[in-house]
């Protein structure tokens, strides 16, 4: 009597660990790019963070608007542009208005 040994994988073997490895790929990259722009997303929050407490720092100590000018009443602030909303300025308020004029510090 002999016996036939078969070694090796089947076709059906290689086709549904190929489509697991594909779902699992497929939700990995998804998942990727979800982290991907929540981690942007923080960044920029931060960013914006850091700008408002320079802007905070600059009101609360004495600071010249510009070196020289010898004048120290100036307030500071952070300016939304609504036109690019990828840009802001922390800028002093040289005019007393409380809103930009259009230089920033």
């Amino acid at each position: 009597m002999t016996t036939k040994h078969t070694t090796g994988f089947s076709l059906i073997d290689l086709l549904v660990s190929g489509s697991i490895a594909t779902l699992v790929m497929s939700v990995v990259l998804f998942s990727y790019r979800t982290f991907q722009n929540k981690l942007a997303v923080s960044a920029a929050a931060q960013e914006l963070a850091v700008a408002t407490r320079q802007a905070q720092t600059f009101s609360v100590n004495t600071r010249q608007t510009s070196t020289g000018s010898g004048n120290f009443a100036s307030g500071y602030g952070v300016y939304f542009n609504t036109a690019d909303p990828q840009a802001y300025y922390v800028f002093a308020d040289t005019s007393g208005t409380g809103t930009y004029t259009g230089t920033s510090a």
